[in-house]
């Protein structure tokens, strides 16, 4: 009795273990490495699809798709599905194609043999019509300035469906640059259709960096002799190009740079126009300085926000930044257009200083600057404006001494006057406290990737990244809380320094750079900590209420 219970149950064991198997089958056992097989899995119904995760360790899927068919028996009718995948083994030897998940069920593992032969002729043809490789604009760079990858593919064969697999890297940011380009070019003395196509590779850590090999796919034909036609696109090869590695070196800042100022570039140029271009002007009137900053090599987001010194008696008007991007052979152009418009309240000589600015010469490996020369005007008195006061005083005089009113009519006009200009007042008051309400609110929402508002909260949190000793976050926080301390939009802690006067925070700041940029440790978490606290028990310096506020406030 218990040997006939247990072969029930072995039996029952057994059923269950063979509905579990999915039907799948292959179209060739025995391959070449480049050769490709088709893996035929029978589905119950078109909605399931396998999960095709467990074959990307050994195998480029080079295709996939669902295929049915219908048929009617003794007036009977039935669909079949199959799923179809296009496999090439990505190594030679004795290997299996690993169980699928299909919905509840699964497939049985299929054994093949893979050679390490070339006496294929579609793979032969493949390798003698195809080339790819990987070109990098240069072996080395900085943190932050970019490498132009060229892939180019040579084509000596009719292909379809070329196509690339997406590739990523964690110490660097990778750009494609516009479409893929066709010509013609010789290579080895034959020639090829070359398909080229550009990225943008911008580290961001100092150390090595290894680009991976690069796969691309495609179809070829399996008769290279056969003549082009219908059967020619049908009856298609799949292959994988497969480019070498590429090692690049990403250095650190070089010693004798201020990592503050870091402005690395190809080329540098600055220069500037005034309007009017004349060395005299009046007082009240507009002058608009443009200065453009042009570089090669690094992108635009590299360019400094650079600070102008204003002459005294003399109000300012930034307009906003305007910046340009292009690519240009295998580097970058970008440039930055400073415009400020200067209005001079009182008479006499003015003088722009020199501007000076220093960069890191990426061709030369050399410190560079770039000058702007001091610039001088002189303003004149508004001669226009001296007559209307001349006419306006004397005006009082005559009226007082020649007549007397008849009538209540001016009083009453008068008193009119007056109090549409106390509500002018009162209204342009409110407008401008809303500007600053709003102004302080955006400050406050657009700070940084923190999405604390609260002063407190946000010195809390700096105080506890200095704990933990994380120096990217510390200095993304300290960042946020300067700009909501002083009321002014902080893009970097260098900024920092000028708007206190604490030389012991100054020297913390510079250590914590060099740590930030130059890959140097930062062990005075405690004392940054320290002198922060010791800066919030600080009255801070409110701005001037009388500076007329700019047209484009940040």
């Amino acid at each position: 009795m218990i040997k006939k219970s247990f072969l029930l149950v072995s039996l029952s064991l057994m059923l269950q273990l063979a509905n579990a198997i999915a039907p799948a089958n292959i179209d060739n056992e025995n391959l070449e490495l480049g050769q490709s097989l088709t893996l035929s899995i029978t589905l119950h119904d078109a909605s399931e699809t396998p999960d095709l995760t467990p074959l990307t360790t050994d195998f480029q899927i080079a295709a996939r798709g669902t295929n049915s068919q219908i048929s009617v028996i003794n007036g009977r009718q039935s669909s079949h599905y199959t799923y179809n995948v296009t496999l090439l083994p990505k190594k030679s030897g004795k290997q299996f194609i690993p169980a699928l998940k299909v919905g509840k069920d699964s497939t049985a593992p299929i054994a093949i043999n893979v050679t390490q032969g070339s006496a294929n002729k579609s793979t032969a043809v493949a390798k003698n019509n195809l080339l790819a490789e990987l070109i990098p604009s240069k072996s080395s760079s900085y943190v932050g300035v970019p490498i132009i990858l060229k892939l180019k593919i040579y084509v000596g064969i009719s292909v379809n469906n070329l196509s690339m697999e997406p590739f990523e890297l964690p110490t660097a940011k990778i750009q494609l640059q516009g479409k893929p380009t066709q010509y013609q070019d010789v290579h080895n003395g034959r020639n090829y259709q070359v398909v080229e196509q550009k990225y943008l590779l911008t580290p961001t850590e100092v150390g090595n960096i290894t680009v991976p090999a690069l796969h691309i796919h495609g179809e070829i034909p399996k008769n290279a002799g056969r003549p082009n036609g219908f059967f020619a696109l049908v009856d298609q090869q799949p292959f994988v190009l497969t480019t070498e590695p590429v090692d690049l070196t990403v250095k650190p800042i070089p010693e004798t740079m201020n990592p503050s100022n870091w402005l690395p570039a190809s080329k540098l140029k600055i220069s500037e126009t005034w309007s009017p271009n004349t060395p005299k002007i009046t007082i009240g009137q507009n002058l608009t300085r443009s200065i453009i900053l042009e570089t090669d090599g690094v992108p635009v987001t590299t360019l400094p926000e650079l600070k102008f010194t204003n002459p005294a008696n003399v109000n300012a008007y930034p307009e906003k930044t305007v910046n340009s991007e292009t690519p240009n052979n295998n580097q970058l152009h970008a440039s930055k257009t400073f415009t400020i418009n200067y209005v001079a309240t009182k008479a006499g000589k003015i003088e722009f200083p020199e501007t000076i600015i220093k960069w890191w010469d990426l061709d030369k490996n050399q410190v560079q600057q770039a000058v702007l020369p001091a610039t001088s005007f002189e303003i004149l008195p508004d001669k226009n404006k001296n007559t209307a006061s001349s006419a306006v005083t004397a005006q009082p005089n005559k009226i007082i001494t020649t007549q007397k009113p008849a009538n209540n009519k001016w009083l009453y006009t008068a008193i009119a006057t007056a109090l549409v200009f106390i509500a002018a007042l009162l209204i342009s008051g409110y407008f401008i406290w809303r500007a600053r309400t709003r102004k302080q609110h955006n400050l406050t929402a657009n700070m940084g990737s923190t999405t604390i508002t609260s002063g407190k909260d946000l010195f809390k949190a700096l105080i506890n990244a200095c704990a933990e000793q994380d120096l990217k976050l510390t200095n993304q926080l300290l960042i946020d809380w300067a700009s909501l301390h002083w009321q002014h939009k902080i893009h970097t802690i260098s900024e920092i320094k000028k708007l206190h006067n604490d030389n012991d925070l100054n020297r913390l700041i510079d250590q914590f750079n060099l740590a930030l940029y130059r890959d140097q440790d930062f062990t005075e978490f405690a004392a940054l900590a320290a002198e922060l606290t010791k800066l919030t028990k600080q009255k801070t310096t409110k701005p001037n209420k009388n500076k007329l506020k700019d047209f484009y406030p940040d």
